[in-house]
């Protein structure tokens, strides 16, 4: 895994774009900003098209509770083969107390058969807890430290373990208008 470093928004979207054609799945834990990374590239490049697994969640393969790494893959990026940033929510895939290792050779063989690459974003804890209690609907700070702990203990080994690149947005405001 390859760790990037940006200044600032710009120079992400500047290196995906030298990067084409663009097929990334952004990962990381719940308020680390891949949805607004993923928006702020769907505004830059409209061609490329933002799906986020979240709004599939209701679909029996992309539900948590009835996960089938293959079909839910299938069913998102079918129409997208061409360009695509593929916003997967940390605790998606990796749970505590599932099948990880399987989940992972899975996870693995549809990144290939798919051919993207996997950005794992990160940030200090404090940025995160700030961006996580003003995004999340409904997020407590009891909910973020069971997310986080979730995150750190059993999540974030093995998306490192799929990770192509990691990039820290901890000091990149993914907020910015002009990108």
């Amino acid at each position: 895994m390859e760790t990037l470093f940006f200044r600032d928004l710009i120079h992400i979207l500047n290196w995906i774009k030298s990067n084409r054609p663009i097929k990334i799945a952004l990962a990381g834990s719940s308020g680390v900003g891949k949805s607004a990374l993923g928006g702020k590239i769907n505004e830059s490049y409209q061609e490329i098209h933002h799906i986020e697994w979240d709004l599939y969640k209701h679909l029996k393969p992309c539900m948590v509770s009835s996960l089938n790494i293959e079909i839910c893959l299938s069913t998102l990026l079918n129409d997208h083969r061409i360009e695509f940033i593929l916003d997967i929510p940390g605790d998606t895939i990796f749970k505590q107390n599932k099948f990880n290792q399987d989940r992972l050779k899975i996870f693995l063989n549809e990144k290939q058969k798919y051919g993207f690459s996997v950005l794992l974003l990160h940030a200090d804890k404090n940025t995160v807890r700030r961006r996580y209690l003003s995004s999340i609907k409904g997020g407590t700070p009891v909910c973020f430290e069971i997310d986080w702990n979730n995150w750190e203990n059993f999540e974030k080994p093995f998306w490192e373990k799929c990770a192509d690149y990691l990039i820290d947005t901890t000091y990149i405001d993914l907020c910015e208008v002009n990108s």
